[in-house]
């Protein structure tokens, strides 16, 4: 019998807002596996903002093209395998891409030869105890970044204040954390009220601010009197405007994202805020922050991220929708703000 796999591919270059037809769901017959190789059943992907620059190469990726597979993190099972460095039955973690199957030979997915690199990683063995999502979840690169960009990129000055935007998401949320862990004085923005009092209810930030609800720039004023000490930014566009427009003193702007701007169309966002100037008025630093610089440290910070989950200390949530048919319009979704924390798609039961 031969199997199936459902795949969901570019169905052209968006322009603007993604839409749904900017995709399709396809299906092909699996391959036979070669020796050397093994299928992996995508058991859950991930959604992610990111995945709207790379469909347009804004991050110097190897170009899509349409047809092209929509990529994507992914936690699978090995269902076959003709490769002894990986057996069958293991559950592996990898760029698998939003489709129910990938052949894998261990460093790419030859299905659809991804431009990125597979990594065939075991997960369950040596702690039971961990959801399937966490390894390209809160153990993840989302996290992460949010790790070193708070800890190495932007370190919190105790009993000064530490305002992080897209707060409510996978990054934010977990930055905001650790920034009050280290003494900072935390206030995230985001877009909903029901984001605003999870992040003061349970993710212990100090305030939160709806931007949809009130002008950010108002309340920034109000809650930073003196000028907003550090920003980590996930957002850009006019969030990033209102702060610069107070800034403290020598303040310091971290970039992680820009997700106000990857629905823009053309082949360039326009990245700059207008007002950049009140950088060198407040002899201010910006910078950015990449959590690959610090790959080699994933396992020290990883053992200590779930070491403050298991003592209560760090909140995450997790939005999981059903069905790989359903992958476009959980990432249209995520650019209107629905979900909260890191969101995946299950495509198949564990």
């Amino acid at each position: 019998m031969v199997m199936k796999n459902r795949r969901v591919i570019m169905a052209q270059l968006p322009a603007g807002m993604l839409k749904a037809a900017d995709f399709r769901l396809i299906e092909e017959a699996v391959p036979p596996l070669k020796e050397g190789q093994a299928l992996i059943e995508v058991l859950y992907t991930l959604i992610d903002p990111i995945i709207r620059g790379w469909m347009v190469n804004w991050f110097g990726f190897v170009p899509m093209a349409p047809g092209a597979l929509i990529p994507a993190m992914g936690v699978g099972r090995v269902v076959d395998s003709r490769s002894p460095g990986i057996a069958a039955g293991s559950i592996v973690s990898g760029m698998y891409g939003w489709q129910n199957y990938a052949i894998t030979d261990g460093q790419t997915i030859l299905l659809d030869q991804l431009p990125y690199g597979d990594q065939v990683m075991p997960i369950r063995g040596h702690d039971p105890e961990l959801p399937l999502t966490y390894p390209i979840g809160i153990l993840g690169v989302s996290t992460m970044t949010a790790y070193f960009g708070v800890k190495r990129d932007a370190p919190p000055i105790p009993g000064r204040n530490y305002v992080v935007s897209g707060a409510g998401g996978s990054v934010g949320s977990i930055a905001g954390q650790i920034a009050k862990m280290d003494g900072a004085t935390v206030i995230g923005l985001a877009g909903t009220d029901d984001k605003c009092a999870w992040l003061t209810s349970e993710c212990n930030f100090d305030h939160a601010i709806n931007y949809r609800a009130s002008d950010p720039a108002t309340e920034l004023k109000r809650l930073c009197p003196g000028g907003v000490d550090i920003f980590f930014d996930n957002v850009g566009g006019p969030i990033l405007e209102s702060v610069l427009d107070n800034l403290s003193l020598g303040a310091t702007v971290l970039l992680c994202g820009a997700t106000a701007v990857y629905n823009a169309s053309g082949d360039k966002p326009n990245w700059g805020p207008k007002n950049y100037f009140n950088i060198c008025l407040q002899r201010a630093v910006m910078k950015g922050t990449y959590c690959v610089d610090y790959h080699a440290e994933y396992p020290a910070a990883q053992e200590e991220v779930v070491g403050w989950i298991r003592q209560g200390r760090l909140m995450h949530r997790e939005t999981i929708v059903e069905g790989l048919e359903n992958c476009p319009a959980a990432l249209i979704g995520l650019f209107r703000g629905d979900g909260v924390g890191k969101s995946f798609v299950r495509v198949s039961p564990e």
